[in-house]
């Protein structure tokens, strides 16, 4: 697995959580977490008790403490320009992606990053829209955004959810049409629609039995758990 840590203010503590057990399932022999740093969320992942293996970004938002304790730790430094075409954020999910592709095995991406005061929306639509760019290159992708969990559906990936009976969750066309779209487990089933881009159709539907499942035949869902 490939862990992306944000900054947006604190992260959810489930979100630290899952991060903490990706390390130790990779301690006890399991496959390999790494922990790459964007910027700002080098803080964010020490002050949750995690140790990023790098650091990527044009280095405008970490704390003097953080970047110290990285350069004394050597931990790998990746420093852009600020006038840049990508967010911090995208270039980490980019890295990610290469060290997977290097690596030559399927792999998972989990973004963790917080949804707090410090956070701009344009940023955070960046951010799902990255999402949706990396669906293509790993395995499984998801996301903890402040307390929200997300979870990108691209074609024959089906994503199975445990959800308590009457959890709320949406289904949005975030990156373009979807094709096929088919729900069950949920109040109201989809079987094969089709959801143009940016429709409201999937938004606040609940979960009736477990496991709920999305999967799309063509395009890139966005499941949102709030």
């Amino acid at each position: 697995m490939y862990v992306v840590v944000t900054g947006g203010g604190p992260p959810d503590r489930r979100a630290i959580a899952a991060v903490r057990a990706a390390l130790d399932h990779s301690i006890a022999g399991g496959p390999r977490c790494r922990v790459i740093a964007a910027d700002g969320g080098l803080d964010v992942a020490r002050a949750g008790g995690i140790e990023p293996d790098e650091l990527i970004g044009d280095l405008d938002s970490i704390t003097p403490d953080g970047l110290a304790w990285a350069e004394a730790q050597g931990v790998p430094i990746d420093r852009h320009p600020p006038a840049k075409d990508e967010t911090d954020t995208e270039l980490a999910i980019a890295r990610a992606a290469d060290l997977a592709a290097a690596a030559g095995a399927p792999a998972d991406l989990l973004v963790v990053g917080g949804t707090g005061s410090e956070l701009r929306v344009d940023h955070l639509l960046g951010t799902i829209g990255a999402l949706g760019r990396a669906a293509g290159r790993f395995a499984r992708v998801s996301a903890w955004l402040g307390p929200a969990r997300l979870h990108v559906v691209a074609p024959d990936r089906r994503v199975a959810l445990d959800l308590d009976p009457g959890t709320t969750f949406s289904v949005l066309a975030a990156h373009g049409d979807c094709h096929g779209v088919s729900i069950a487990g949920a109040r109201w089933s989809l079987d094969g629609v089709d959801l143009p881009a940016g429709s409201t159709r999937g938004i606040s539907n609940r979960s009736s039995t477990q496991p709920v499942t999305v999967s799309v035949r063509s395009g890139t869902l966005t499941v949102v758990i709030p």
